[in-house]
């Protein structure tokens, strides 16, 4: 079938920017790999109306094992830190009605247990970008919720690994359009995000983006990046679409992708992409590397 990769390796920093290189200094890819190096979980896409459910892999290659069954579709998978549990959504529509009724429903399960449902919302909430604490006790994701200018707009939330305890850490009216891919801090007291969803919020172009930290219960939320640039606005001179935060194992650095889109009088020029990295203060900040 087709596969829809949703991994993310957890990598040092060093590791992390040259993966990025090789992949021509793209964002990283969601791809879940849990942090004992054991099998790669994805979302596989059946053929037909068959619904797509999670499968895994080692990562030497070999025989592809489902991880769950039956339908409805399942639209993101993640890993727990020590690979004991799975975090996924399924996409429960209701046929022949309108794509805003239905619901998502988010599951937990052990290897060889029956999936146990922690979260239901309604389907405009579209949970995603799942993210295990490194104690595997809570979990950080995004979901949508209702905004008076756009319609729906981004929020990172965290909540427990039982489904109790959900608490908004940041939404679209203090942190900008577009918030996605929240990463934990190593002792799991912060959480680094960036406005990398602008580009399928908004649908074409390259929109500024900032790099986010906050206390993982949402205390002070605040840009280690780009502060006067607008998420959501218009592309701004000197802006920069920054995205892919990383924590380095020992939490003193994060590594993020900046890409730039130069604009010239009458033309429009090759995009530039570079791996940068700060402290997480957003002090020392410097690129490791570059290409366009």
């Amino acid at each position: 079938g087709r596969f829809g990769v949703v991994v993310r390796m957890r990598v040092s920093v060093a590791l992390a920017a040259a993966a990025l290189v090789v992949a021509g200094c793209a964002s990283a890819a969601r791809v879940r790999h849990h942090a004992t190096a054991g099998p790669v979980a994805f979302v596989v896409q059946a053929p037909g109306s068959a619904p797509a459910n999670v499968a895994e892999v080692s990562p030497r290659g070999g025989r592809v094992r489902s991880l769950t069954r039956g339908g409805p579709s399942v639209v993101e998978a993640a890993w727990s830190p020590d690979g004991s549990e799975l975090v996924f959504a399924r996409r429960f529509a209701n046929p022949g009605t309108l794509d805003t009724q239905g619901s998502i429903g988010i599951y937990v399960v052990r290897a060889g247990e029956t999936p146990d449902l922690i979260r239901r919302c309604a389907i405009t909430c579209d949970a995603r970008s799942f993210a295990w604490s490194p104690d595997g006790r809570r979990i950080a994701f995004v979901t949508d919720i209702p905004s008076s200018s756009t319609g729906t707009a981004a929020e990172i939330a965290v909540m427990d690994a039982d489904g109790s305890g959900f608490h908004a850490v940041c939404d679209g009216a203090r942190c900008g359009q577009g918030l996605d891919d929240p990463q934990w801090s190593p002792d799991g007291s912060r959480l680094v995000f960036s406005n990398m969803g602008v580009i399928d919020f908004f649908g074409i172009g390259i929109l500024p983006s900032r790099i986010w930290v906050a206390g993982a219960d949402g205390s002070d939320p605040h840009p280690l990046t780009q502060p006067r640039c607008r998420p959501g606005h218009a592309p701004l001179v000197g802006c920069a679409y920054d995205s892919a935060a990383a924590w380095s194992p020992d939490g003193r650095w994060i590594a993020f992708s900046r890409l730039y889109q130069h604009f010239a009088p009458g033309k429009r020029t090759r995009p530039q992409t570079l791996i940068e990295l700060m402290h997480p203060d957003g002090s020392d900040l410097h690129a490791l590397a570059t290409c366009t």
